[in-house]
């Protein structure tokens, strides 16, 4: 009886015990005192601050901001995990930006052998979604090193939660101290100094299309010295925001705007916004007059044509917006500018083509040339035919296909025009015309008449300008504002791309007195493609280190993409279109059309920046986003303003579409005048999906990152 109670005293007493070293009593972790340092992270090897510190679903143990603080010592300050909802743990360490990751160096838990994690998987990603496993599956010891490799904003550390599997067999799961190593490559970040002042809640509340320039006297580098910066926008909204909610009211959508910037004060205090009109009635800085209607202008026009600068184009039978029309009953005449004396050797016209109209097509004409719009001479007398009213190419003169011009010598060309196909007149029109040299080449020309029709109805389809980017020559700031209309399958259509001329008085637009061009920067090409110019431009005559006489216009061909195309011309000849050279991937040309496809996957708003030091210094880097609306910010260098261009890089992922509801982010591009040798300022715009989404004034603002190589 004795032994039967001592065995079940002893299997109690053993029970007991079992039970007790199984207890854990929670850990303590005592704050730990942590001097303050300054981290220098411009190195390989630098530590990389850690921004903050997610784990998700879990009880933490330890002070988890002292933890991130890579001033304490590995021993300080550790952290443990406990009471998941998950089978596995999920730390993700969020770093300041992008930044390359050579290694992470780890520090298990110190002060229980129990607690330390045993294996772990390591995954990155740019943004907080879409995470790559680069390492699965890593065993740890009390302090490892993993290498990585990576670009990464967020590193996330994933392990089981499982006691004696993802640890040693406690019930906590710990680390003493995690360190990412700086590897060489580019560390792009935010930039809330840039970015925060356009957020506002009174007058301009957001736009996009953002571009800088030099106010001051145009040069347009990085380093360059200015007085004044100057800012261009296309949409914008002028109104209120509710300071609870962010969301927008008693606002109106402007089509363009300006900022300007004072370096004597902080960017926040020294940037200014303007719009015409007032706060109540806010207005266009440019409005598109010059290019809708029946405006002459449109003439020398791709729009309404098949394929550009070729002579048998054909035309759409659709007036407005293609053709010219006047408004009287009396004839008119029409003055060709080529800007500079050409050899012409034909000249090819398509009349009025509008359905049910083409009556008041031009009949006989008179043609004269000069140098001189006040000193004429004749040339000949015409008869042209009537068009047919349907989709067509040019139309006879004299049984001809064209006016045979055999040599001429003029800048001007005069039209008279002397009769219509009318019984009785109503109205003169006209089609399109071209005029090419006694090599074949197309010449653009200036079309002036004192008589058109500007008509603004709806089907019109709502034109505005959006402002591409520019160049500031002498006093005169140039632009290349593309005609965007709403048609029936998009609302987002561009037309043409023009020409503006704005005069610069005292640090500032002029804008009242700017003038409008045609330009022949669109084209559409027989191979199915469409070439827009005016994405970027980049102005080399100017700049202090560079023998190199041409501003650079870039734009891009869409055609089974988007690729980079480059065209050049010198400062003084900026108005004269003829003077234009295309580059075809061997040399620069004449013919728009003939325009090579260059770097792909390039946005329809960009930047190409000479760069005067660093990892390329002496090479020219091209910012985009890529494929436009990706959200992933790139770059490409080129040996040459023309390229050809290495593969694209990518620096940074935008955030805002994980962010905010129906966004995309798209247009980047870099503003060399806020950059310094080491340390790169580059934009991207935030659009909605949906306009319902354009309501939160958090959307429609520029962003800006900062982009720093480390070697």
């Amino acid at each position: 009886m004795k032994k039967l109670r001592l065995t079940v005293l002893m299997v109690f007493v053993g029970i007991f015990v079992l039970f007790a070293c199984d207890d854990e009593s929670a850990p303590t972790i005592e704050t730990a005192d942590i001097d303050p340092c300054t981290l220098e992270t411009d190195s390989r090897g630098d530590i990389i601050p850690i921004e903050a510190l997610d784990v998700e679903d879990a009880e933490i143990i330890g002070d988890k901001d002292a933890f991130i603080d890579m001033c304490k010592t590995p021993e300080q300050a550790p952290i443990l995990l406990s009471d998941t909802d998950r089978n596995t743990y999920r730390l993700t360490f969020e770093l300041p930006g992008n930044y390359p990751l050579e290694e992470v160096e780890v520090t298990n838990y110190l002060d229980d052998e129990r607690f330390q994690v045993t294996s772990m998987h390591v995954e990155v990603s740019l943004v907080d979604s879409h995470y790559e496993r680069i390492e699965e599956n890593v065993d740890l010891e009390r302090e490892t090193s993993i290498d990585i490799d990576e670009n990464a904003h967020y590193v996330r550390f994933v392990f089981s939660a499982e006691a004696g599997e993802g640890n040693k067999g406690g019930s906590y799961f710990g680390f003493n101290d995690v360190r990412f190593m700086l590897d060489e490559g580019h560390i792009a970040e935010p930039l809330p100094e840039y970015t925060d002042p356009f957020f506002r809640t009174s007058g301009w509340t957001g736009a996009d299309g953002i571009f800088s320039y030099n106010a001051t006297h145009g040069v347009n580098h990085i380093g360059a010295d200015f007085e004044r910066l100057m800012f261009i926008f296309s949409d914008t909204y002028i109104g209120d925001v509710y300071e609870n909610n962010k969301l927008r009211y008693n606002d109106t959508l402007v089509n363009n705007t300006l900022a300007y910037y004072d370096p004597e004060y902080s960017f926040e205090e020294g940037l200014e916004f303007e719009y015409a009109g007032t706060f109540d009635a806010p207005e266009n800085i440019y409005d598109p007059d010059h290019y809708i209607g029946y405006h002459p202008s449109n003439l020398y026009s791709g729009d309404g044509l098949d394929y550009t600068n070729v002579a048998d184009g054909r035309l759409l039978d659709e007036s407005l917006g293609h053709m010219w029309k006047t408004e009287s009953e009396t004839a008119d005449t029409l003055m060709l500018d080529f800007k500079d004396t050409q050899s012409f050797g034909a000249l090819h016209l398509w009349n009025y083509n509008e359905t049910d109209r083409t009556e008041i097509g031009v009949s006989d004409f008179a043609l004269y040339y000069g140098d001189s719009p006040d000193a004429m001479s004749f040339y000949d007398e015409f008869t042209l035919e009537e068009a047919p009213g349907e989709t067509t190419g040019p139309q006879l003169i004299d049984d001809d296909p064209y006016v045979d011009l055999n040599g001429l010598q003029a800048r001007y060309l005069k039209i008279e025009i002397l009769d219509n196909h009318e019984a009785s007149f109503s109205a003169y029109g006209l089609g399109k015309l071209m005029a090419f040299d006694v090599e074949g080449a197309y010449l653009h020309g200036e079309a002036s008449a004192e008589d058109y029709v500007l008509d603004e109805r709806a089907d019109e389809g709502d034109p505005r300008l959006w402002l591409q980017d520019g160049v500031v020559v002498g006093d005169d700031f140039y632009n290349f504002p593309i005609l965007v209309k709403d048609d029936p399958e998009t609302e987002f259509k561009v037309y043409r791309v023009g020409m503006s001329k704005t005069p610069i008085v005292d640090g500032a637009l002029d804008y009242e007195n700017a003038s409008f061009m045609d330009s022949p920067l669109q084209a559409r090409t027989e191979d199915g493609g469409e070439i827009f110019y005016g994405a970027a431009v980049m102005n080399l005559s100017n700049h202090p280190d560079i023998d190199n006489p041409y501003v650079y216009i870039y734009g891009y061909k869409d055609l089974n993409g988007r690729h980079l195309t480059v065209a050049r011309v010198k400062p003084e000849d900026m108005e004269n279109f003829n003077a234009y050279e295309f580059y075809d991937g061997e040399t620069f040309q004449d013919d728009i059309t003939a325009s090579e496809k260059g770097l792909f996957d390039v946005s329809a708003e960009m930047s190409v920046t000479y760069m005067p030091s660093g990892k390329y210094e002496g090479q020219y880097m091209a910012t985009f986003m890529e494929n436009t609306i990706s959200g992933r910010v790139a770059y490409a260098v080129s040996d040459t303003p023309y390229g050809p261009f290495e593969d694209p890089t990518i620096i940074y992922e935008a955030s805002e579409p994980y962010e905010l509801d129906h966004v995309y982010a798209y247009n980047a591009k870099m503003h060399p005048l806020l950059c310094d040798e080491d340390e790169l300022v580059i934009s991207y715009n935030v659009n909605g999906t949906q306009t319902s989404a354009l309501q939160n004034a958090r959307v429609y603002y520029p962003r800006f990152i900062q982009l720093r190589h480390i070697e």
